[in-house]
């Protein structure tokens, strides 16, 4: 195992303080950058919030921390003349909000969620389909995300979602490339 595996177990497995049940989720992610053609997976561990910001009817806006690490890979064919990693990997800490509907007569809550949080990427140039790559400018970024999925099973504890998430670091660097992934991902809810 490496030096940089164990850091983001070690992580991941460090639960937040604030909190009677430190971790009540996981998520599970597989995605891919499209044009860049990156594949990406990801881990994540989830604290919900313990108050809602907003009721009306049947529709409910809370939340939940979300800490995560995240392995890019390049699956492209073009040759590397660039001195761009052909993998990197990512640890990130982000607050989410989620507009979630209460559970309907089938058993199922839609919601969507949104959050932006921060990143630490090991690498900060990453080899793509372009041959000059991804380049970062720093090992810190942002970490964008939009989601849209359902809650199913007896206690909602299963969900599938469609992810959107954005990585750059709003020009904090000279270079500031960034990359999109657009992911699946499945979470589950102790």
């Amino acid at each position: 195992m490496t030096a940089s595996t164990r850091f983001i177990l070690t992580l991941l497995l460090i639960p937040p303080l604030s909190h009677a049940n430190p971790v009540d989720g996981l998520s599970l992610l597989y995605g891919n950058s499209g044009n860049d053609d990156v594949d990406f997976y990801r881990i994540a561990v989830r604290q919900t919030w313990n108050r809602s910001f907003y009721h009306r009817g049947q529709w409910t806006l809370g939340g939940y921390f979300e800490f995560s690490a995240s392995n890019w890979d390049n699956g492209s064919d073009v040759i590397n003349t660039s001195a761009a990693a052909d993998r990197l990997q990512a640890i990130a800490v982000n607050p989410v909000f989620r507009l979630q509907r209460s559970a309907g007569p089938g058993g199922y809550a839609p919601f969507i969620e949104f959050g932006a949080g921060l990143t630490y990427i090991r690498k900060t140039r990453l080899s793509t389909e372009n041959p000059g790559g991804v380049r970062f400018g720093g090992h810190f970024q942002f970490e964008d995300k939009f989601a849209a999925g359902v809650r199913l099973g007896n206690r909602l504890e299963h969900e599938l979602a469609f992810t959107a998430i954005h990585y750059s670091n709003a020009d904090l660097y000279d270079a500031n490339d960034g990359i999109d992934f657009i992911s699946l991902a499945y979470n589950y809810w102790f």
